[in-house]
């Protein structure tokens, strides 16, 4: 027979049994809620990663918590705690705890796995933003080119059905987007000989000129004695170039033979020499850099050589093909206009054809310049490609009249006439030449179609540029 402490310890553990029993429930009904939440995980995993395209990693997690789910401890059976409740109750409490622990582990791994998995997702979308980044580059380029190309069609094919309109604002478009787009010229010229019936094309270079017809202006004005007395002019009918000439049109005139090289001697922003080891500033009119009887200069008390000013092929500021050509003196311009069949125009002819009959302050009108009309003060801050502002064109279809580069003139400097005047040439002789228009250095005063300056003929500048006209003045 049992002894009394033993029984009462076996009766002490069956009392015991139905609260250890609930805390074994209890247990399993903890991991059972861990393994679902870690179920519940893996399935907002495996959701993302089929979204990316990346299905292993979940699979994995899904694998691993089904293993875990499937390990958990099957309940004790009756007889066996009835037989030894205490092994029982010891056991079972045992496993639910080394369950628990094991599905502990099992939501840690996957957290960690989901924070991984958030860091390489971080890194994929850094990667691809700056991979799109990088690439926005090229592809804007390309749109860029394609809608170039688009309104150079466009223009094409409006030159082609002769609506002057549509091929005007397709090509004033193209020209703000490429000043050098390819073929630009050719379409412009196309376009002027479109709406200017009289015009025509110079053989020698491929200028445009427009026609000035017979007539009739008050030159001069009333804004400076330079510009006074005003009087009346009558000229006849004469041809003038739509643009100032261009680099590549004198080049044509250098590679016949026929021009000297454009150069910016008198440049005191490009003259700076290197003389005895130190940098020395040559006043422009000092120098005569092409003649080497007079190219010294005195330099710290001593004597150096003045090493020839840089020729305007070589300056990116300048050196656009498509842009007014500078650095040339008032023969030099002589030379390229009677070269390409021309000269150049008198004073009289370049005012009539900015001004027109109604005398305008500007070659647009009288209202005050801006940078869509001209090039002048704080717009390009250089020479701009001839024609790149067609809104600012004169009466008779002339561009660039008003700023961009002076312009050289035929006439000798000097004080006007008053009284009636036909077809006048100016003075028989002087000491300088005319320039007129002004320049991308200019402000509104300089631009205005009455200004005149007055400069040595043997002068160069980068501002310094001219045009060419046709028809004997009085013929």
């Amino acid at each position: 027979m049992p002894e009394p402490d033993v029984i009462q310890t076996q009766l002490d553990l069956l009392r015991a049994l139905p609260a250890a029993t609930q805390q074994r429930a209890q247990a399993e009904t903890e991991a059972a809620n861990r393994q679902q939440a870690a179920r519940q995980a893996a399935d907002i995993c495996l959701q993302a990663a089929h979204t990316a395209g990346r299905e292993a990693p979940p699979r994995l997690a899904e694998v691993n918590l089904t293993a875990l789910w499937r390990s958990a401890p099957p309940p004790s059976a009756p007889g066996a705690a009835a037989a030894d409740p205490e092994k029982a109750l010891t056991a079972s409490a045992a496993a639910a705890t080394a369950h628990a622990r094991r599905l502990d582990a099992a939501v840690n791994a996957l957290q960690a796995w989901r924070a991984a998995r958030a860091r390489a997702c971080r890194v994929a979308l850094t990667a691809a933003v700056l991979c799109t980044l990088a690439l926005l580059p090229v592809i804007g380029y390309a749109a860029f080119s394609i809608y170039k190309n688009l309104l150079h069609q466009q223009a094409q094919s409006a030159l082609a059905a002769q609506d002057w309109a549509a091929a005007e604002a397709d090509l004033v478009r193209l020209n703000s987007l490429d000043r050098d787009y390819p073929g630009m010229a050719e379409l412009w010229q196309q376009y002027y000989l479109g709406i200017y019936p009289n015009s025509r094309s110079r053989p020698k270079d491929g200028m445009i000129m427009v026609w000035a017809p017979p007539g009739e202006f008050q030159m001069g004005s009333e804004n400076g004695d330079r510009e006074k007395p005003v009087h009346t002019v009558a000229l006849t009918g004469y041809w003038i170039d739509r643009t100032e000439v261009t680099n590549v049109q004198y080049q044509w005139c250098v590679a016949a033979g026929t021009c000297a090289a454009s150069i910016i001697a008198d440049d005191s922003s490009d003259s700076e020499l290197r003389c005895i080891g130190r940098l020395a500033t040559v006043t422009p009119a000092s120098i005569t850099a092409d003649d080497s009887r007079y190219n010294r200069l005195r330099c710290l008390g001593r004597w150096a050589t003045v090493t020839p000013a840089p020729s305007i092929a070589d300056d990116n500021r300048y050196n656009g093909a498509t842009q007014s050509v500078v650095g040339v003196s008032w023969y030099d311009a002589v030379a390229y206009c009677e070269w390409a069949g021309g000269r150049l125009p008198t004073e009289a002819e370049w005012e009539y054809a900015a001004r027109g009959p109604e005398g305008q302050e500007y070659p647009w009108g009288d209202a005050s310049p801006t940078c869509d009309l001209a090039n002048y003060v704080g717009c390009v801050g250089a020479t701009a490609p001839v024609g790149s502002f067609p809104a600012g064109s004169s009466w008779v279809g002339a561009s660039d009249m008003a700023g961009n580069v002076w312009e050289w003139v035929a006439d000798w400097y000097g004080p006007y006439l008053s009284g009636r005047q036909v077809n006048p040439t100016g003075p028989t002789s002087g000491s300088s030449r005319v320039l007129r228009g002004g320049s991308f250095h200019g402000d509104w005063g300089d631009v205005r179609a009455a200004n005149r300056y007055s400069f040595n003929p043997d002068s160069r500048g980068n501002s310094i540029g001219f045009r060419c006209a046709a028809g004997a003045p009085g013929q």
